[in-house]
């Protein structure tokens, strides 16, 4: 049975270039910056688009929570997507990953600008047949990054 690829998503630095730049990341031409709960949101839909055309399962791992849901998905025309709790640890996000993992070792993309700071956690991913995504904060997700997700999820299947 071929299990489905689950991708969980952070969104400053990854959807929202964390930038002052017009245009973050050539690749996409269609930037623009949105409010969101007062905070400035400089995201691309045609980012958005090739994202979401992954056919992959994908969760919020994102200090936004729920208000992933309410703000950040709109943007996209995205449907709802599960979130990660926040656990009270050092770095939630890699205890959060480790209880999901543990409790469903399906394969999985993990995509973060703050793994590159994060080497334990890039070296379990890894080591736990994960893909580490890891965008500059400053630019957002590209389009070689969205294809070796692709990659990773026609390999899985």
């Amino acid at each position: 049975m071929t299990q489905r690829v689950k991708v969980f998503l952070d969104v400053d630095g990854v959807l929202n270039a964390v930038t002052t730049k017009r245009v973050p990341c050539a690749d996409w031409d269609d930037w623009k910056v949105t409010k969101c709960d007062g905070w400035p949101i400089n995201h691309s839909v045609q980012m958005g688009a090739a994202l979401r055309a992954l056919d992959a399962d994908f969760s919020w791992l994102t200090t936004w929570g729920v208000e992933a849901n309410e703000f950040i998905r709109p943007l996209f025309g995205w449907s709802e997507f599960p979130v990660l709790a926040v656990p009270p640890f050092e770095w939630w996000k890699f205890e959060a990953m480790q209880l999901v993992y543990d409790a469903d070792p399906s394969p999985f993309i993990w995509v973060d600008d703050d793994l590159s700071y994060e080497r334990d956690a890039m070296d379990w991913t890894v080591d736990n047949g994960g893909l580490v995504i890891s965008p500059a904060t400053r630019q957002g997700l590209t389009k070689n990054e969205i294809e070796a997700m692709a990659a990773y999820i026609r390999k899985a299947c």
